[in-house]
């Protein structure tokens, strides 16, 4: 544990914990005060019988068994707010599945739970997919009668169904079948 001195000065921060037994990293996480210490108080206070021990649970229970501490490193520390500790402790989980998408290789065996802060919006993109989301070409005017759905949301007879427009149509504007005009649901 850090002393109240260190745990103070120290900052947010970003840590790594590492599995002395084969050198692997095997979670990354962010955190304040005493937190890097956190998950191996907390195997020492799950009981044995528990049923469904997390993969980083297990992981530090096994490195106990064999005798030895979990190695625990503070990657970057003094980081302003939270807010930066979430993303650099993104960027780095995304580092890692840029290097192995599966995160099991000989230097990692990442067990996060959780991919990082704002992944699927913020995170591992090719630099293509990066310039769609930023400069896409302005979608065209859609002037026929169309149906969309979402995949999420299914579609179905509740889902896609005419509705009245919301703008006015084109000339010669399309109608759907029984003279109604097509338009998206409102949200």
């Amino acid at each position: 544990m850090f002393s109240p001195i260190v745990a103070e000065r120290v900052g947010w921060y970003v840590y790594a914990l590492r599995d002395p037994r084969d050198g692997r990293v095997f979670y990354i996480g962010k955190g304040v005060g005493n937190r890097v210490f956190q998950h191996a108080l907390a195997e020492t206070t799950t009981d044995d019988d528990s049923k469904g021990l997390s993969t980083k649970l297990e992981t530090i229970r096994g490195i106990r068994a064999s005798g030895a501490p979990v190695d625990a490193y503070i990657l970057r520390h003094g980081i302003a707010t939270e807010r930066q500790a979430y993303d650099i402790e993104a960027a780095l989980m995304d580092l890692l599945r840029l290097l192995d998408p599966d995160v099991d290789n000989l230097l990692f065996k990442v067990t996060n739970a959780v991919l990082g802060w704002e992944h699927a919006t913020k995170g591992l993109a090719h630099v293509d997919v990066i310039t769609s989301l930023y400069d896409a070409p302005a979608a065209p005017e859609i002037t026929e009668a169309v149906v969309s759905c979402s995949a999420s949301r299914g579609c179905g007879p509740r889902r896609c169904r005419p509705r009245t427009s919301t703008r006015p149509p084109a000339a010669g504007g399309a109608s759907a079948p029984g003279g109604s005009t097509w338009s998206t649901p409102s949200r």
